[in-house]
């Protein structure tokens, strides 16, 4: 059974490998965060 995790990271760039999906979120004019999902 697969498991899905989803790891918060600081940008897009610093998202660790590997990705299966990445979700970024419009918090500022000028700040961003990601979300990497994993599959297990």
């Amino acid at each position: 059974m697969e498991e899905a995790e989803t790891v918060l990271v600081p940008s897009v760039e610093a998202a660790p490998l590997p990705c299966v999906e990445i979700v970024v979120e419009e918090l500022a004019v000028r700040s961003t965060r990601g979300y990497c999902t994993y599959t297990w």
